[in-house]
């Protein structure tokens, strides 16, 4: 056995991945497969599947998405569709310097091209899907016909002592409005949210780290006669946003501003809240102002319920707000169609009571979990045996491809295992590295076994 993960990880943190942007990598996969001389398909959508075939073993589906959410620190001069990762190894983990790693999924990717390149006689297909931190259009507009397994060993989740069988539905949506602007030259101020720590919109939505566009609207609205002159925070919908500003004039309390500050120090430790005066030469109407900020904070963000033993029922994220491009950005997970349709009547309303327009911009199903899975079974008992501890399997509160794949070829099997990933679509994102020769040899032994 032979593993390579961190050798191909590094390389492909070399290659642009971002959602959209996936040619370069698929054309690395297409030189892997000719160096290999393997043989591969590769789709209009930059999908690409190998096949490593031996007849006398079972063909296993091995998975990842090819993507990754690119989030940089504010300021920091970052061009991730030109420049390669900073990787940093530091006690035991692998981070990258002041952007996101990309190990949700690109130790995933890595896994599975070590595997491929390993000297073992394994019969695997490996399918490498595109967009899926997006609109997940590759797993969407793949030809499942050309798999001939129905095991599919996806390498999308985030703890090397969990086995994932099913995930929650998610719903990205949108809500535009018309910015229209005064051009007049007054005194005003520009307020600034960062430190947070940023996070998965579904993994870490539980988590106490703070949302700055919630932070920052709960600081504006105790502004009095307030017109905003420009709000922008958060860009994807499955990033809990870290940074958020805005400009502004209107009448402030200093002491009342103050207070509210210090709240939030106090419960964020690593917040920063900054004040500043400036000159504005264009903002808001008052009236349009009031509008915006009472909708986002009506946009709840966190765990919205809970059922009785704590697990989560429904959550949301307010992801991005753009005054310019008068665009707000909302991702909701439920594991509840009837609670899920409720939270989208209740955006939609929202957007209509203030003159402003609703739409969906993506949906994707949760994925239930198979009954007597022998995939799970078998996963669970040779975990067992070759890293000495049981396996924690269940749904978890976020979306991968899975829902797709059961809806396109009905008779897969699907079972989420990965190493310890922290913090994924934050600066802050980070995998533990002795975790990842645990999965490692789970997948290595569950082929052998084959």
């Amino acid at each position: 056995m032979n593993n390579n993960t961190l050798n191909y990880f590094k390389i492909i943190s070399s290659i642009p991945r971002e959602s959209k942007n996936e040619k370069c990598m698929a054309d690395y996969l297409e030189t892997f497969c000719k160096e290999h001389n393997f043989s591969f398909y590769r789709d209009n959508f930059n999908n690409v599947l190998i096949k490593k075939t031996n007849n006398k073993r079972k063909p296993i589906i091995l998975q990842s998405h090819l993507d990754m959410v690119c989030v940089k620190e504010p300021g920091y001069d970052f061009d991730f569709a030109t420049m390669p990762l900073k990787l940093v190894e530091k006690d035991g983990y692998l981070s990258a310097y002041k952007t996101s790693l990309g190990a949700d999924n690109g130790i995933g990717v890595a896994m599975i091209l070590s595997l491929l390149d390993d000297n073992n006689d394994f019969n695997i297909e490996a399918l490498f899907t595109t967009d899926e931190e997006s609109t997940m259009i590759g797993a969407t507009n793949f030809d499942y016909t050309l798999l001939s397994s129905n095991k599919l060993i996806s390498l999308d989740g985030f703890g090397s002592n969990h086995l994932v069988n099913g995930c929650a539905s998610i719903c990205d949506m949108k809500i535009n409005f018309n910015p229209q602007f005064l051009n007049q030259n007054e005194q005003g101020y520009s307020i600034t949210i960062s430190g947070l720590k940023g996070g998965h919109s579904g993994a870490d939505i539980h988590k106490n780290i703070g949302n700055a566009i919630e932070i920052l609207t709960n600081i504006l609205l105790k502004v009095k006669d307030i017109k905003l002159g420009n709000m922008q925070g958060g860009n994807q919908f499955n990033f809990i946003p870290n940074y958020a500003f805005a400009t502004f004039v209107g009448k402030i309390d200093l002491e009342e501003i103050e207070s509210i500050t210090k709240e939030y120090k106090n419960q964020y430790k690593d917040i920063k809240i900054e004040i500043k005066e400036i000159r504005l030469t264009k903002f808001l109407t008052q009236e349009l102002t009031t509008k915006i900020l009472n909708t986002l904070v009506q946009i709840k963000t966190g765990v919205l319920e809970k059922d009785e033993n704590g697990n989560i029922i429904i959550s949301q994220n307010l992801s991005s707000i753009s005054l310019e491009e008068g665009l707000i950005k909302i991702s909701e997970r439920a594991h509840n169609k009837d609670k899920e349709n409720l939270q989208i009547q209740f955006l939609q309303t929202l957007a209509k009571t203030n003159g402003f327009t609703f739409s969906i911009f993506d949906k994707q199903e949760g994925l239930i979990p198979e009954k007597d899975s022998t995939l799970t079974s078998d996963l669970c008992e040779i975990n067992k045996c070759v890293n000495n501890y049981e396996l924690q399997v269940g749904t978890k509160h976020i979306s991968f491809e899975g829902p797709i794949f059961k809806q396109k070829k009905s008779d897969l099997d699907i079972a989420v295992v990965s190493p310890d990933i922290f913090d994924a679509h934050s600066t802050k994102e980070r995998v533990y590295i002795p975790s990842i020769d645990k999965t490692y040899n789970l997948i290595y032994n569950f082929l052998k076994l084959q």
